[in-house]
């Protein structure tokens, strides 16, 4: 039920983000919108009514009770992020293979992971990506990570940039691995620079080689663009910052 309800909300907000004639004019806003439901997952799986989105569902009236934000709100933010840990061409490919090979058949969750995954490696030979591992962390498990930024810095410039996970209460002990930008911002709520596609490993630390050297920016905020999911929190710095500019952020 989580991949049916999951797979309409997140797919819907992909193809109204794409542009077309008929939603152009929610195009700029779609991922804005869908953000929302993922407040609605994050909040109840802070709770420790949590449950995993992969859930027991042994009868209708268990099928009920599941209609909540961690299958939609929760389960369609792993869809946007299972977009782009792939990349959205390659999980396109892993979509044609599952759909072919399973076209008017019932399916569970390996079918759908293994096609995923054929589809990657078809098109990543030389990147290797564990889909099972990451179906494993996320889907089979409850709750989420508290997640935030530890650096060093010499002459304004960053030495030292790591990511930390650590577990939130009523969660699963569980690090797991996503895929996200780091955005920079000035003193003015200007974006001055957008770390793309950063791995967060499924670990404590993740060291972020591509950070060291660059300056330190007014703010820092990890999971700019929204693509991933978790309790991000800010540094001091950027909590100060943030105060007197986020009116001024655009998105």
């Amino acid at each position: 039920m989580w991949l049916n309800e999951a797979f309409a909300t997140a797919l819907s907000y992909k193809a109204c983000s794409m542009g077309g004639p008929y939603v152009d004019d929610f195009k700029d806003e779609a991922w804005l919108h869908m953000s929302g439901y993922k407040r609605w997952g994050m909040s109840e799986d802070l709770m420790p009514s949590n449950h995993n989105i992969q859930a027991e569902c042994p009868s209708t009236d268990t099928a009920e009770s599941l209609i909540d934000g961690i299958t939609y709100g929760k389960g369609s933010s792993m869809i946007k992020q299972l977009i782009y840990l792939m990349g959205w061409e390659t999980f396109c490919d892993g979509l044609k293979l599952y759909f072919r090979r399973h076209k008017w058949t019932n399916t569970e969750l390996p079918d759908f992971i293994g096609a995923l995954q054929d589809g990657y490696n078809q098109s990543n030979p030389s990147q290797p990506l564990d889909l099972n591992s990451w179906a494993q962390d996320w889907l089979q498990t409850k709750g989420t990570n508290q997640i935030s930024a530890e650096f060093k810095q010499v002459d304004g410039k960053f030495t030292e940039f790591k990511i930390r996970q650590t577990y939130c209460k009523y969660a699963d002990s569980c690090y797991r691995q996503q895929c996200f930008n780091v955005g920079f911002y000035d003193e003015e709520g200007n974006k001055v620079e957008t770390i793309e596609r950063v791995m967060l490993d499924a670990e404590e630390l993740t060291s972020v080689p591509s950070i060291v050297g660059m300056p330190v920016p007014a703010a820092i905020l990890l999971n700019s663009d929204d693509w991933g999911y978790g309790y991000f929190t800010l540094d001091d710095a950027s909590v100060k910052v943030s105060e007197q500019i986020l009116s001024r952020i655009p998105s």
